[in-house]
């Protein structure tokens, strides 16, 4: 069928008839309106998104506000770190307030905790932790640049006294002129009262607070389990004993630098009333530690080592201070070896007198 029998020539032009364009009109207006449901979808799903957000910034500042959190800054700056959304932040913030989730310490909380730790000791370190969020102790003794003392479990050792020399002198800072240096000092042994129980010590696997004079008798080094029975049995049956005090020994540098005068501990043993000196003197490169005299306290016993280590001769006329104290008619020139001499707190010595005069 063509366009001649519907009575149309080929070359006239084309008629729509009324309902065809009426239907179009119709499909305009639908797709009108689909677009309008479409873009008010739209707004409804982004208001419902922006409500959302804004309940769960709700939701986040309450958690905040209500739980007891400490170092929120840590726990906020490690959720963003990870990508965490506002909920992922709640849930983290609830982990921390229930104390399942401790963050990373700061730089500047191990400083603080560090500096809490040093002037004030293990007990308010672990009173900062537990109030302030600031690192553990164990965590701040581990991540510090400054290597820790070697605690004697037994009798103390050269090896033990050397290691924590030169941990010691690590501090002191170098001398410009290459030239050897000679710097003077003093050994100063007193005793600290500790807790009797047993300690151990994960760097040399050994049990720390048994006195040294009996130590001996009793593996102190953790082997075998038979190993910490045997220790345990023999305290038990007093082989050895649990030590109340502690000999610690330092080193005082007579100097005017206000950074090298201080006191150096090199010894801490458990303690059963029986001192001992280490080596009188130790290098570290290009300086010459030397000992000149060890100080201590009025303890009896010490003293009578004392007498019988530092007063052995009198002072050699050979020697290069003899000149300097020949003039002094009443000073005492008894020394021991290397010229080494002994030096008692005048406060026990006094208190000593007052004690006698008293009776």
């Amino acid at each position: 069928m063509n366009r001649i029998e519907h009575g149309v020539h080929e070359n006239s032009p084309l008629v729509f008839h009324p309902m065809g364009n009426l239907v179009e009109l119709n499909r305009r207006h639908a797709e009108q309106v689909r677009g309008g449901k479409l873009v008010k979808l739209n707004d409804t799903r982004m208001i419902m998104r922006k409500m959302t957000t804004i309940d769960n910034e709700k939701g986040l500042t309450m958690a905040l506000t209500m739980n007891n959190i400490t170092r929120v800054n840590s726990v906020l700056g490690a959720g963003l770190r990870n990508n965490a959304g506002t909920r992922g932040l709640i849930q983290l913030i609830g982990h921390a307030a229930a104390r399942d989730y401790n963050p990373a310490p700061e730089q500047i909380g191990m400083h603080l905790q560090l500096t809490i730790l040093h002037l004030g000791g293990a007990r308010l370190g672990e009173i900062a932790h537990r109030a302030l969020g600031l690192p553990s102790v164990t965590t701040t003794r581990w991540n510090t640049i400054i290597r820790p003392l070697l605690p004697s479990a037994g009798k103390p050792t050269p090896s033990e006294i050397e290691s924590n020399i030169d941990t010691c002198l690590d501090a002191v800072p170098e001398v410009d002129d290459e030239s050897p240096q000679i710097a003077h000092q003093i050994l100063m042994l007193d005793e600290i009262t500790t807790e009797r129980r047993a300690r151990y010590d994960d760097r040399t696997n050994m049990v720390v607070g048994v006195c040294r004079q009996h130590g001996y008798k009793l593996p102190l080094e953790l082997k075998t389990e038979a190993s910490l029975n045997l220790l345990c049995d023999g305290v038990r049956k007093g082989k050895a004993h649990l030590a109340g005090e502690a000999t610690v020994a330092a080193l005082g540098l007579l100097t005017a630098n206000p950074r090298e005068y201080s006191t150096r501990l090199i010894l801490f043993s458990a303690d059963c009333k029986s001192e001992s000196a280490p080596e009188h003197v130790s290098k570290r490169k290009n300086t010459t530690f030397r000992l000149l005299c060890a100080a201590s306290d009025g303890e009896m016993r010490r003293g009578k080592a004392f007498i019988m280590e530092y007063m052995k001769r009198p002072l050699a006329p050979e020697s290069p201070i003899y000149p300097h104290l020949s003039g002094l008619e009443f000073m005492n020139f008894l020394v021991g070896d290397d010229d080494m001499t002994a030096d008692k707190d005048a406060k026990h010595a006094l208190k000593c007198l007052r004690n006698l005069l008293m009776h």
